[in-house]
């Protein structure tokens, strides 16, 4: 129903939902797999302590021994410096894009939610004073017509003038509900589902 709107929700609880989104709801898997993959490049760095135990013979002296060793490789430099800076990278670089599709998400967001407020509040001032304003000048002129006192140019150009505002109204109508399906896509709900923003404003009976 085309002349059928719905009363906006706030635009903070409209925000709330939209970081739900799954857009970004994907980078929260992308960062959590390139923390796993750092942590696990960080302990490759540690070295691998080697124990070993086992029975010496002394041939000179015909005796037994028991032997325990532990070998503890020398850090001299970062045995997967290479693989940790890039764990390290992929992880900032998540972050960052996580960051840039959050921004984008949000000014695509504030603009059609902006159209959307702007058309809602257009409708209701075109069936609360244009339209019944636009009528009663088409009704009046064609009642002076009547009577003689103006020209049929007159006439023509107040009808034209409410046409005319017929059909704004009904482009502003398409675009709010072309920015409402916008919004409704990027929160993930109908609007009108929420209980306290369920009210529907009926339309202007424009037709004649």
């Amino acid at each position: 129903q085309l002349d059928a709107i719905t009363d906006i929700p706030q635009i903070n609880e409209l925000h709330q939902k939209l970081m739900q989104n799954s857009q970004l709801a994907r980078w929260e898997k992308t960062i959590a797999r390139n923390r796993a993959a750092l942590e696990l490049e960080k302990a490759r760095t540690h070295p691998d302590i080697s124990i070993g135990g086992g029975v010496k013979r002394f041939n000179e002296t015909d005796d037994n021994a028991f032997v325990f060793g532990v070998s503890i490789p020398f850090p001299i430099s970062d045995r997967n410096q290479g693989g940790s800076m890039e764990a390290v990278a992929n992880l900032s670089k998540s972050h960052e894009e996580q960051r840039a599709a959050r921004i984008a998400l949000t000014n695509q967001f504030n603009q059609i939610f902006t159209d959307l407020v702007i058309s809602f509040n257009k409708i209701k001032e075109f069936r609360a004073t244009i339209l019944p304003g636009a009528r009663d000048v088409f009704d009046a002129s064609q009642a002076a017509y009547m009577e003689g006192k103006i020209d049929y140019l007159n006439v023509l150009d107040a009808q034209r003038t409410y046409y005319e505002s017929q059909t704004e109204y009904l482009e502003t109508l398409v675009t709010y509900h072309k920015a409402k399906t916008e919004i409704e896509g990027l929160v993930g709900q109908r609007i009108d589902e929420t209980e306290s923003f369920s009210h529907n404003t009926k339309g202007y009976d424009h037709e004649r």
